[in-house]
């Protein structure tokens, strides 16, 4: 295994941080290590850094360990790729679009697009179906009408839900219209109206005013 000293708690000089043994780093040049990404690899050459003496385990400086990571980002995204050309050479023997594939597998078009360009690593379930397809091809039909069925089963089972949604729409819009309903019944007059009104009241005060002398 290669690690390197990043999160490593303190030890005393040359102490591993591994195996714990005392004294037992050394120091080594132009050591050549092998990165594995599944069935891919590439040896990776001339790293420096460190190696126990006693459990073997080498820790990389920081270069090295910069160099090995991209050695193994090259490799997923390379099976990445492999598998999504994989995938597409089955589609194409299967007579499949993107859409169908992507309705088949629960991906839509856009993921089965991620998938084929190696953006996005394909999930297991997926890469185990369409290799059982491309032994049998006479199976599609068949995973076809299940994910069909499986869909329909989604669809029923989704109705109560979609029901309450609607209700509580519907209750929340009701409650609207009647906040906006009492906000316009307590809406203030027009200032025009409400001088015209003043304007009668003032009139009415000196007949009252007459009536009361009179008397």
């Amino acid at each position: 295994m290669t690690t390197t000293h990043d999160n490593v708690a303190a030890l005393a000089p040359r102490q591993c941080p591994a195996c714990g043994s005392r004294e037992a780093l050394a120091p080594v040049k132009n050591v050549s290590l092998r990165a594995r990404v599944g069935d891919l690899e590439q040896t990776v050459a001339r790293l420096t850094g460190e190696a126990c003496g006693v459990c073997e385990e080498t820790f990389l400086d920081d270069a090295s360990s910069v160099r090995y990571g991209e050695a193994l980002d090259g490799l997923v995204k390379a099976r990445r790729e492999a598998e999504g050309e994989e995938l597409k050479r089955v589609r194409k023997k299967l007579g499949l679009t993107q859409r169908d594939a992507g309705l088949l597998v629960g991906g839509g078009p856009n993921g089965m697009s991620r998938w084929e360009r190696g953006t996005v690593e394909p999930p297991q379930p997926v890469r185990t179906l369409f290799g059982l397809l491309d032994l049998h091809p006479d199976l599609l039909q068949d995973a076809l009408g299940a994910n069909l069925r499986a869909r329909a089963e989604e669809a029923v089972a989704a109705l109560p839900q979609v029901r309450l949604r609607r209700r509580g729409q519907a209750m929340a819009h009701a409650a609207q219209s009647v906040k906006s309903a009492s906000g316009s019944a307590s809406t203030p007059l027009h200032p025009g109206v409400m001088a015209a009104s003043k304007k009668k009241d003032e009139a009415r005060r000196p007949a009252g005013k007459a009536r009361a002398a009179k008397r």
